[in-house]
This record gives structure tokens, C-alpha cells and sequence, in this order.
């Protein structure tokens, strides 16, 4: 699905950290389907709505990897009882979308033309859209 937007769109990015506690095997899932769960849900074509379509999307792509890893976990013998954060930025043309679950947070700074530094904050605990 991202091939068909990425011809409508003029650029689009994807950054992720995944931060593993009581094993790396959470994180390493994350880092390897992530993403490939983001292409599946991600929205098609154009829309009027595509700014609420893509968090949509981000969410339901958390939410998708989360229960895809408890399945995979729950079934190991004995069951696998590692966890991760994770933080993702997704940049589609000049709007960039953030997600982030557990205490994984991300920080956005902009520069502007005198070099000052500003930061953006963000609040919260939950997946910040």
C-alpha cells in the first residue's frame, strides 16, 4: 500500500526505536513488523481525511504488533515474558506523525533560520497522535 501513496506523495519517511526489558525478543519483533504492519493498514489514495487516516493507521499498527508478539509469546514453552517501548516517527511530506508506547518518548525540536532551538511538547502516556 505505501508504493501506491508514495506516488501521490512527495516524500515519506519512517523512524522507529524499540527499547527491550526482560529480554530483546519484544523489541526485536517490533523492529521486524512494525513497519510491515504499517504498510498493510496504512490508507490508500487520496482522501480529505488522510491526516486522521494515517493516525488511525499508527494506532492500529501498535496495536496489531502488540497482540501479534502475545500470541507469538503466549505460545513458547516456557511463555516469553519480555516487553519493549517504542517510539515511532512517520514523516509524510511536512507533517511528521508520532506515536510512542511505554516510557520510550520522543523529542521535537525545531530550528529556525537564526539557529535558536525550540522544542515541541508532547504530554502523555499513551500513543501521542
Amino acid at each position: 500500500k505505501l508504493d501506491k501513496f508514495v506516488r501521490c506523495s512527495s516524500r515519506l519517511s519512517y523512524f522507529a526505536v524499540f527499547d527491550g526489558h526482560g529480554g530483546a525478543r519484544a523489541s526485536r519483533f517490533a523492529a521486524e513488523n512494525l513497519h510491515l504492519n504499517l504498510a498493510r493498514k496504512f490508507p490508500t489514495g487520496e482522501s480529505e481525511n488522510l491526516e486522521k487516516l494515517i493516525k488511525k493507521s499508527l494506532l492500529d499498527t501498535f496495536k496489531q504488533t502488540d497482540e501479534d508478539f502475545l500470541k507469538k509469546a503466549s505460545s513458547q514453552k516456557p511463555a516469553w515474558k519480555d516487553g519493549s517501548t517504542a517510539t515511532c516517527a512517520l514523516v509524510v511530506d511536512d507533517t511528521v506523525y508520532v506515536a510512542n508506547l511505554g516510557d520510550s518518548r520522543t523529542n521535537t525540536i525545531l530550528a529556525d533560520v537564526a539557529e535558536s532551538r525550540r522544542e515541541i511538547p508532547t504530554s502523555g502516556e499513551w500513543p501521542l497522535l
